[in-house]
């Protein structure tokens, strides 16, 4: 309970006032959610995971969770999972519940660099104590997935295309609009579009793709007057989203493409980008 209220109380200082002092006291209130939640306990059941946080003209800090049991200390360790690099602000925003963690992880903020599945655990270990410690400032946003639905998307990649359920399919949109609203390359690339794509899965549904001031969204049903029309079934569809080259499928004529073919490229990058950024 202390180190609860000496959380709430860096909380209410703000990110700009934590010092690296308070860094111990973040990673201690973590440590203890985790040892004694039974629910933190379920997620990180049969889980080794090492990880190490670079603050930026600080002392790194690193975190072990094995056995069901979570430990941190200041410096480094060897072959560790995956890194944690920014600043102190940004840190400290992260762990005290300020930002979205998967909105952090795809923005350029952070640079992360490790085995992706074990980062998602974490994020999911993060959502989960600020759901029940109550201090999370995005309980109220609209369109953000959950690190577990981000961890099965993961999973479907590393089985193929084959594998792909329906219910995956609006799974995959979530992804890439969190993805696309927060990458610097991908925000890049859609600044100057103004894009409708009607995509109608034969065997399943029809989806609508639409970005514009510099921003993607994604919803079910008809597109009024859209810029770009793919029609294609449930396979290549699962084909496009994970290997993405729409244009290469259109050639091969497993796609139907009406209206701006070079609009498709728009998507097509913006799938290339996700795929290079998550590394599979």
């Amino acid at each position: 309970m202390e180190n609860i209220k000496r959380l709430i109380e860096i909380r209410q200082k703000g990110a700009e006032a934590v010092s690296i002092d308070d860094i111990p006291v973040i990673f201690q209130t973590l440590c203890d959610f985790i040892n004694t939640n039974p629910e933190a306990q379920k997620l990180i059941e049969g889980y080794k995971l090492k990880m190490i946080v670079k603050i930026k003209d600080a002392e790194p800090y690193h975190l072990i969770i094995e056995d069901k049991n979570a430990e941190f200390n200041k410096g480094t360790l060897k072959s560790p999972d995956f890194i944690i690099k920014s600043n102190l602000k940004t840190i400290s925003n992260l762990l005290l519940g300020h930002v979205d963690p998967l909105d952090a992880y795809f923005s350029e903020f952070f640079k992360i660099e490790g085995e992706i599945l074990k980062v998602i655990i974490f994020i999911e270990i993060l959502e989960l104590a600020f759901e029940l410690l109550e201090v999370n400032d995005n309980q109220d946003k609209k369109g953000v997935i959950d690190a577990n639905s981000m961890k099965d998307l993961i999973n479907v990649y590393l089985k193929g295309p084959s594998n792909v359920k329906p219910s995956q399919v609006p799974l995959f949109f979530e992804v890439l609009t969190v993805f696309v609203n927060n990458n610097p390359e991908a925000k890049e690339i859609i600044s100057e579009e103004d894009l409708s794509i009607q995509m109608k899965i034969t065997d399943l549904d029809n989806y609508i793709i639409r970005i514009a001031n510099n921003r993607m969204g994604w919803s079910k049903g008809e597109a009024p007057n859209p810029n770009l029309i793919l029609e294609m079934n449930l396979k290549t569809s699962a084909e496009l989203l994970i290997n993405g080259n729409p244009v290469s499928a259109y050639m091969e004529g497993k796609i139907i493409i009406e209206g701006d073919i070079a609009k498709a490229l728009v998507l097509q990058d913006l799938i290339d980008i996700f795929l290079e950024f998550i590394n599979l």
